[in-house]
């Protein structure tokens, strides 16, 4: 598959076979070994830094590349400064908290640091064993084929051992070890890629790489450090581009968890409240029935205004022995079958005596919530402070599915007492409203992003425990597989505390994603390898390099800040900000919104409430949106219309509001719930994209090369002067197809198929052709086209230039001409004509070089031009001939020898029939624009 390069012998008395001889050497050895490992670290460092967030598998691997570099000068016994620099590296790394033991510590980085030492071995004799040392590169197929065998399938082996490694340890979950392996080989391939070429081609490497038989000069000092602050800049600005991004994706998704959050307060504390409602009934009335009760209840309708509740219910101290007087009195009032249990020993009992709805809470009825710790210490902390109290984790009695729960407890004093101090409380205590929670029913459509932009997880206590776990709205298979944002909060609900986490799904990191960093890194890359190309490409004439390189860089560098400035254009108009989310009742009247929807109408939250919202609207547009949004309501119909809203200090914010009616089971209208999404910066996007516009007609009609836009049909929609002044025609008589007309009826045909033929695949044109103008003039043109794609990938036209070849054209037909009539000459000659190339081979031979020297001419063509020369002869010969190619001497040279019996020499080395042959040679040098020395041609006639 791959070519093994052919070292010549004399290689063995290069510099480079010098310095392996002498690296060997013992002094050096420990010192080549240390520099390596000091190498190895500090790339490994900058690569650590260009992980992106939140994960640790860097994109960009530099040591990878210097690993091979260094093996590949150094020799490889000098793999110890490999390993010894992945193993501090990755020590340094590795998060032992989140290994087992310090064992596994060591034992791991030492894994990773052998896997890391492997694949620099394995990569540096694939590339000595197929372009050996120094590098002796064929062609584009075979550097090619190095690429991919040093790249891509040697490092599939550091990114095998150390995601093994890490998986075994416990660092990776199964779910995440395939795009973590992903990263890492990514990372070790771009790193080879890109460091390997700098290093072999770095300042004082001079003959390390050959191309094609020629050394490939060094990069100078100044070039190789201008790549590398090139490279470098690039890297660090995607990484503060990503670092930019993640932190602002993150505090977006820090606002969906903060309403997240204030919802799961809100629905507590409107559970709170009924309890509330629920006390005030007994401190009413001393002797509450069993019939008002479920009457209380059922006009509460739960499942309506409560959602999530599993009932509402009644619980009442007892002391040990009175338990039958206990259970008559209340019989009395209604309550009964009430039997307690669990029996205990305890001397107080905390009973159930009433629930409602009783068909799905029957098994609660009568049970001693006191026989477990944690409804007992909720119990007692209610009472005592007189704060409604949740349990910690619990299973309901009467919860079939046996999922987690919690109940709510809220203290009953008797009317009158005192109840300031704990010791008042417990005296006027005389029991709790209590209700019962099955934590996925109390989470259920806790915000409308739940579910589809982020996940909960919720745990009892201050840590997350997965024993503990209250609830989590993702499947249990998924629970261990990493979220690219999560947050995790700790905050009391009703005296207890709680411990949830919100990780982001999908949904919300695509909404997240731009490409923003992606064009960022792909665009400096390419501006950094064309930057190197041309330093390589140039390298060979150093006296026009630096004119070259140092207006390069100054292009480079502008066309960096104008990338920078695009980006951050593009940041502005395309980052992500919370929506303002908002509630109405059936009337329209707004009951509750979130703190991005206060930001976009710079309102307090009790000056939204209500139709207050409007105040906000900017007045010339605030009758037309009162207007629309009472019409909606009136119709119950879904709304949307982009609203202004004028801040009190004066900031205009533009706003997309949304909004659609909410309705009930029964099809009644609950209210409305909108959200308002910030569109003032695409309003501003769109001012600044028609100034764009109109800067790029104004660049077009004064640049001098001839630009033009089609369709995605191919119709020409814009010319600017220059094209019109090439082609012969008027902008309104080029637009459409009319620019047909002005091509060359030789072209015609093949222009139109090929340019259609483009047009119907979307790819790129190009191509020659000439304009025939109404005066006969006659213009070639080189013209280039580009398709231009929106975001989703659809063809929406071509942009192209052209550019005047006409002279060009004319000097190719020119030289063509005085060929043809040269060939002629040569063929009708008496002399004998030679061709000789610039290695001194013969080209072409006239006729007539068989009457002159007696031999065929196709006899010699190909093979070295003076062999016919007497040895005598050829010193004077070769050195005329190389000043000639050498341009020492230019014009023609000529030579008389003088008379001669010696024989002319045969190719083969024999001698012919001894005759006496006198020459008188004539030779011109003959060039190719510009002015450079392709082959000589020479005339040679009998002078006896």
């Amino acid at each position: 598959m791959f070519e093994r390069a052919i070292v010549p012998e004399d290689d063995v008395k290069t510099p480079a076979a010098v310095f392996s001889r002498v690296s060997r050497a013992p002094q050096h050895y420990a010192m080549q070994v240390v520099l390596l490992a000091i190498g190895y670290a500090l790339l490994g460092w900058v690569g650590q830094k260009l992980a992106p967030p939140p994960g640790y598998a860097s994109l960009i691997w530099p040591a990878s590349g210097l690993a091979i570099a260094g093996l590949i000068a150094f020799g490889r016994r000098a793999w110890p400064g490999v390993f010894l620099g992945a193993l501090f590296i990755n020590s340094m790394s590795v998060n032992s908290q989140a290994l087992l033991a310090d064992v596994t510590v060591i034992l791991s980085t030492a894994c990773i640091a052998a896997g890391a030492t492997v694949q620099a071995l394995v990569a540096q004799h694939c590339l000595k064993a197929r372009a050996g040392y120094p590098l002796r590169l064929s062609g584009a197929l075979h550097t090619v084929r190095l690429v991919l065998l040093i790249g891509p399938l040697s490092c599939l082996i550091s990114a095998t051992v150390g995601s093994a490694t890490l998986y075994a340890t416990g660092v990776l979950s199964p779910q995440a070890l395939p795009s973590f392996w992903l990263s890492w080989w990514l990372g070790d391939v771009g790193g080879v890629i890109i460091v390997l070429p700098l290093c072999l081609l770095a300042p004082g490497n001079r003959d390390k790489v050959w191309w094609r038989g020629d050394a490939l000069s060094p990069f100078s000092t100044a070039a190789f450090a201008a790549i590398l602050i090139l490279l470098g800049g690039t890297l660090t600005a995607w990484r503060l581009n990503t670092e930019a991004a993640y932190q602002r994706n993150l505090t977006s998704f820090d606002a969906l968890t903060t309403d997240s959050q204030q919802a799961l307060t809100y629905r507590m504390q409107s559970y709170a409240r009924a309890l509330n409602g629920a006390a005030a009934l007994f401190e009413a009335s001393e002797n509450v029935s069993a019939d008002q009760w479920r009457t209380y209840v059922t006009t509460l309708n739960l499942s309506q205004n409560l959602p999530g509740i599993q009932g509402l219910g009644l619980i009442m101290p007892v002391r040990a022995g009175q338990e039958s007087r206990f259970l008559d009195s209340f019989a009395e009032r209604g309550f009964e079958d009430l039997r307690i249990h669990p029996v205990t020993s305890r001397a107080e009992k905390f009973v159930i005596v009433a629930i409602e709805p009783r068909a799905q809470n029957v098994e609660a009825l009568g049970l001693d919530i006191a026989f477990e710790q944690s409804r007992r210490e909720a119990a007692l902390h209610a009472r005592d402070t007189g704060q409604p109290t949740i349990t910690k984790r619990v299973l309901l009695v009467q919860d079939k599915t046996e999922s987690p729960g919690f109940l709510l407890l809220r203290p009953l004093y008797r009317s009158g007492m005192p109840t300031s101090t704990i010791e008042q409380r417990r005296a006027a205590f005389d029991g709790w409203i209590y209700a019962p929670f099955i934590a996925p029913r109390f989470m259920d459509a806790l915000t409308a992003s739940q579910d589809a932009l982020f996940d909960i997880t919720i745990y009892d206590g201050s840590r997350v425990d997965p024993d503990r776990l209250i609830f989590s709205s993702m499947p249990a298979d998924r629970r261990a597989k990493p979220s690219k944002y999560a947050i995790q909060r700790t905050f009391e609900v009703m005296e207890q505390p709680w411990t949830v986490v919100w990780t982001s799904k999908p949904a919300f990191v695509r909404s997240a994603t731009t490409n923003e960093a992606n064009l960022v890194l792909g665009g400096g890359l390419i501006l950094t390898v064309l930057f190197a190309g041309l330093l390589l490409a140039s390298s060979r004439r150093e006296a026009s390099t630096r004119q070259q390189v140092e207006q390069r860089t100054r292009e480079l560098e502008h066309t960096v800040a104008a990338l920078a400035e695009s980006e951050r254009n593009f940041g502005d108009l395309a980052g992500l900000s919370p929506a303002g989310i908002f509630r109405t009742d059936p009337y329209g009247f707004c009951s509750y919104v979130n703190e991005a929807w206060l930001e976009a109408t710079g309102l307090s939250a009790s000056e939204a409430l209500g139709a207050g919202w409007l105040n906000a609207v900017h007045p010339e547009a605030r009758p037309r949106v009162r207007q629309k949004w009472l019409s909606a309501v009136d119709a119950v119909e879904p709304l949307r219309m982009e609203v202004q809203f004028l801040a009190a200090n004066g900031v205009n914010h533009w706003v997309d509001l949304i909004a659609a009616p909410r309705l009930d089971n029964n099809g009644d209208v609950e209210g409305f719930i909108g959200v308002g999404i910030d569109i003032t910066e695409h309003k501003h996007a769109v001012d600044a994209l028609r100034e764009s516009e109109q800067r790029f007609q104004s660049l077009a009609s004064f640049a001098p090369a001839a630009i033009f836009r089609t369709k995605a049909d191919g119709a020409c929609s814009y010319v600017n002067p220059a094209w019109c002044r090439m082609a012969g025609l008027t902008e309104d008589e080029a637009l459409g197809h009319g620019w047909h007309k002005a091509i060359h009826p030789d072209d015609a045909k093949r222009l139109v198929t090929d340019w259609g033929q483009a047009v119907q695949d979307g790819a790129l044109y190009r191509g020659e052709f000439r304009w025939l103008h109404q005066n006969g003039t006659v213009t070639w043109v080189d013209a280039i086209a580009k398709p231009q794609v929106n975001d989703a990938g659809v063809l929406q036209g071509y942009i192209g230039v052209a550019i005047d070849i006409t002279e060009r054209k004319q000097f190719e037909m020119a030289i063509a001409e005085r060929d043809e009539q040269l060939a002629l000459l040569a063929q009708h000659a008496t002399d004998a004509v030679f061709r000789i190339g610039l290695d001194y081979r013969c080209i072409y031979a006239s006729p007539s070089v068989k009457e002159v020297l007696g031999v065929e001419p196709n006899s010699v063509i190909g093979e070295p031009a003076f062999a016919l020369v007497h040895p005598e002869d050829k010193a004077k010969v070769y050195s005329a001939f190389g000043n000639l190619r050498s341009a020492k001497s230019t014009g023609s040279w000529s030579r008389t020898d003088r008379e001669s019996t010696r024989p002319p020499m045969n190719i083969d080395g024999s001698k012919p029939q001894p005759r006496s042959c006198g020459m008188r040679n004539s030779i011109r040098l003959k060039r190719s624009p510009p002015r450079s020395a392709t082959s000589v041609i020479a005339r040679k006639w009998n002078s006896t």
